[in-house]
């Protein structure tokens, strides 16, 4: 009779919290670890792609080109939203975290901005202002491939390859809507069509192969499979800046 009533109960209590609305889901998230907070105004997260995303992101010393723990900058948060947002429970071993681009196997593409987080101890808080920053696709493109690969050949001596300035103070007015001064009749970038732009054409076919370099040899297999979606996603979207 006992054990009867017993079960009764126990059903009762279950049917009542089923109507009562669903029980929250418990987090387990460890509390142990490093934490960041981000703060600041964060423009063209909404540019990105299927497979690359603006991330809050830890790195290790030993191998920084994979994210050791990384959570995904909202898109919504973007113009002239302010972006608040933590990265908790960071790994020890993580001495920096980025505001970065990252691909879907949490690659590193390219990096906004960077704080070292080497001498913080367990459970402390660092804090990432970053003021007002772009991570739209057009930064990415020049820290990511025109500053490490380009300039070497355009401007960063103070002398630029066929006039073409691919530095950072220099590439957007140099590339967008500027007649190519190799190709007749064409444009270097050309907004809304990468097909028809030389700079796209130069990456990805042997339009090069007599020129003083050939740039197809500047396109690594890392660079064929997240630089060059980019330029073609960046030209085909109207090349923002």
């Amino acid at each position: 009779m006992r054990r009867n009533l017993f079960f009764a109960l126990v059903a009762t209590a279950l049917l009542t919290s089923c109507d009562d609305g669903p029980i929250e889901e418990k987090s387990y998230a460890s509390s142990e670890g490093k934490n960041v907070k981000l703060e600041g105004v964060i423009t063209g997260v909404d540019e990105w792609p299927d497979g690359f995303s603006v991330n809050l992101a830890g790195f290790v010393p030993d191998d920084d080109s994979y994210a050791t723990i990384a959570k995904i900058v909202p898109s919504e948060q973007t113009g002239d939203y302010h972006v608040s947002m933590y990265l908790k429970a960071i790994p020890m071993e993580v001495t920096s975290v980025r505001l970065c681009l990252l691909n879907n196997l949490r690659q590193h593409i390219a990096t906004f901005a960077e704080v070292d987080i080497s001498d913080a101890s367990s459970r402390d808080t660092v804090y990432f202002h970053v003021d007002t920053i772009s991570a739209g696709m057009f930064t990415a493109i020049q820290k990511s491939y025109l500053t490490t690969t380009c300039a070497a050949c355009h401007g960063a001596t103070g002398r630029a390859a066929a006039g073409l300035f691919l530095t950072e103070d220099k590439s957007y007015e140099a590339l967008v809507g500027q007649p190519s001064k190799k190709v007749e009749g064409q444009m270097i970038v050309k907004p809304g069509s990468a097909e028809e732009s030389v700079l796209y054409q130069a990456l990805t076919t042997e339009l090069t192969q007599d020129w003083r370099e050939y740039h197809r040899d500047l396109v690594s297999e890392y660079y064929e499979q997240n630089i060059l979606p980019i330029i073609r996603s960046w030209i085909d979207n109207g090349a923002q800046r």
